[in-house]
Formats: C-alpha cells, structure tokens, sequence
C-alpha cells in the first residue's frame, strides 16, 4: 500500500529536522515512516524527492550516485533559487578552503591549513570558517600522527563533481 499525505509529510520533517542537525537520514528511516516495503519503495522515494523539488530542495545521495540505490540521502537546495549574500559569502570562503584542501590530495595537516587560511583572511575568521566547515560535515579533523583535516560526507554530497580549475575558469573569465 503506498504511502498517505501524512506519511510523506512526516518523512520530510523528519528529513529537514536531520538537514538542520547536519545528519544524514538513513533509507531505514524513510521506509519506517513511510511504512513502505522493497516493492514500493523506489516510488515512494520519487514521490517523496519530488515532493521536496516542489519547494526547492532536493533529496541528494550520499553513499551511491543513484537515489534509488543509496542507503543515505541529504537535503540540498535549488541553486537557482536566490539566496542571501551571507549564505553565498560563505560559500565562496567555503570554495577555497576546500581547494587548498583538494589541491592537497584531499587531505592536509590541521595545523598547515589554519596558518594559510589565516595569512588569506586573518586568524579569527579562519577559526570561525574551519569551525563552520567542520560543523556543518563539509570537513572532518581526524589525529593521525598530527592533526589532519580532509573533505567530509557533505562536500561529497553538494559538490559530487567539484574542480577546483574549472570553478575559478569560470569565476574570472
């Protein structure tokens, strides 16, 4: 039996209440509210990502290219839905920061990071951009020998295509 208007309209509070926590919702979780099994499900899930589209967000897979095939998904926005400057000002700070990581081979020392973000855009907006990148999942820091911070769940998740060449090409072109 597929899902009721009460049913998706559960599923996608649950979803945006995990997009504001910065979580990833599981399939286990859809399905469960859902009350879907294996045969409805990837209807359920059209319906469902076709529900967020209609206000302007989008249910994004994490862990496969596909929606129907992923065990997690996220919530993104439209792109051509206008934004405020604040948001895209963090964006663009976002943008460079995950180049000098990418450039790094997606991975680079904590300590070496701070200090070129910092010579970029002075010490306390580095901390707070590298706080706000680590709080909303687009990084992660991890001790190995030293510190190391390197591209997280999210940024896979927004920029699952991101060149860092072809961004700035197209910036100052």
């Amino acid at each position: 039996m597929p899902p009721n208007e009460i049913q998706y309209g559960e599923a996608m509070r649950y979803m945006i209440s995990n997009n504001i926590k910065h979580k990833m919702t599981h399939r286990r979780e859809i399905t469960s509210i859902l009350k879907t099994g294996r045969v409805d499900y990837q209807q359920a899930l059209a319906e469902l990502n076709s529900r967020f589209i209609s206000i302007g967000l989008e249910m994004h897979p994490c862990s496969t290219d596909q929606l129907d095939t992923s065990d997690t998904f996220f919530l993104v926005r439209d792109q051509s839905i206008k934004t405020d400057e604040e948001i895209e000002e963090f964006l663009e700070k976002l943008i460079i920061a995950v180049t000098i990581i990418y450039i790094e081979n997606k991975k680079m020392s904590l300590e070496v990071f701070t200090n070129i973000l910092s010579k970029l855009m002075g010490n306390e907006k580095a901390e707070s951009l590298i706080f706000e990148m680590k709080k909303h999942k687009y990084v992660k820091v991890e001790k190995e020998d030293i510190y190391v911070i390197k591209l997280y769940w999210r940024f896979y998740a927004e920029f699952p295509y991101f060149d860092p060449l072809e961004f700035f090409e197209k910036t100052f072109d």
